[in-house]
């Protein structure tokens, strides 16, 4: 595994991650199962 790759899969963790995040802050009475689903599709 070269290191670019590393940091993009991470990158791309966080980001996700930081998505959640906001939608739970966004609406506290969201089921983060729903995020979850919403976002993996």
């Amino acid at each position: 595994m070269t290191m670019p790759s590393l940091f993009l899969r991470l990158a791309v963790l966080a980001a996700v991650i930081a998505l959640v995040a906001l939608y739970l802050l966004a609406d506290p009475t969201a089921d983060p199962a729903m995020a979850t689903k919403i976002y993996v599709g």
